[in-house]
Order: C-alpha cells, then structure tokens, then sequence
C-alpha cells in the first residue's frame, strides 16, 4: 500500500511537470512543421462538426489513412472536446507523457517488483527530456513513444502467461504502433 501511494505521489509530480509551465514555447519551436498536419487535424474537425452519421464517417477514411491520419485525428478529437488553441494541442502529448509513467511502473513490476517499477516511475516522472518532449510535441510524435512502452508491457505480459486475450491486445497494439510510427516516416 505504501508503495501505491509513493507511486500516485510519483504520478502527480510528473503530471505537474508537464503541466506547470505549458504556457512556455521553448526557444526554437515553430508551429510551421506542424502546418499538414494541422490541415489534416482542422480537415476532421470538420467532419465531427457536421455529423458523426455514416456519410461523415465516410468522408472521413481517406484521410485516415493517409500520413498523420490517426494522430491528427486524435487532435481534432480533443478539438472537438475541449475548443482549439494551444493547451489544447499541446493536451495529448501531455496526456500521452502522464500515461507512460503509469506503463512504465508496471514494466517494473512485471520485470523485478513493485519497488523496481516505482524507480523506473520516478525516474521517467522527472526526466528533463520526457517532460519538454511530452509537453511540447504533438500527438504524431509523442503516441509512438508511449505504443512502444505499451507493446513491451504486453510482451511481458504474454511471455509470463500467455494466453489468447494477451496475445490478442499485444497484437493491435504492436499492429497499431507500426502504423502510426510508419506513416511518420
């Protein structure tokens, strides 16, 4: 129990780290190498705004499959959600950050013990590049890193009891993190 509480301690200051100071662009970012995949992005906005029936659903395939497709549909999401403007393009990358903490912990469970998976926790909650990475990147380039620590936590997961259920969530979670990190590329 102490270990859990040390964890959500853990959970929370790396959620404030990626939160406290977000209004901040780090020197050199610039918005333009984010201009298709905006396009993209406002282009989904579009078709959630007028329906989420079958013909907008339709329309909507093409581009998501297409290069930035499911990152950028992810953002419209939160467009459609919470309003566009910066925090809220900078939310999944954030969101995306607090969630690798959480996946990483229990890699270290599933490794060596709830003590190792606090330090591995610990240690991602106040790296200095995970949290500029993570509260400045969008979701294209911050969803690759956490599908990664998603596909090893369900590789572990399989070896130490496989069973079909496992196997299965391994499956499209590996299957979606090739797709998401090749249309990157």
């Amino acid at each position: 129990k102490e270990l859990n509480l040390l964890f959500v301690l853990v959970l929370v200051a790396g959620a404030v780290l990626r939160l406290i100071y977000l209004k901040e662009l780090p020197i050199g970012f610039s918005h333009q190498s984010l201009d298709h995949h905006n396009q993209v992005t406002f282009r989904f906005l579009h078709y959630l705004n007028c329906t989420f029936g079958t013909e907008s659903c339709v329309a909507a395939f093409p581009t998501l499959v297409q290069h930035y497709g499911f990152a950028s549909f992810l953002q419209a999401l939160v467009f459609y959600c919470c309003g566009v403007g910066y925090y809220q393009s900078a939310m999944p990358g954030v969101v995306f950050g607090i969630l690798s903490i959480f996946v990483i912990w229990r890699i270290g469970i599933l490794l060596l013990g709830k003590e190792y998976g606090l330090a591995l926790a610990f240690l991602l909650a106040i790296s200095v590049w995970h949290i500029t990475f993570y509260r400045h990147s969008d979701a294209e380039h911050s969803l690759p890193i956490l599908q990664a620590l998603l596909s090893i936590y369900f590789l572990l997961l399989c070896v130490q009891s496989p069973n079909l259920i496992t196997g299965s969530i391994f499956g499209v979670v590996i299957g979606s993190s090739w797709y998401v990190y090749a249309t990157n590329q």
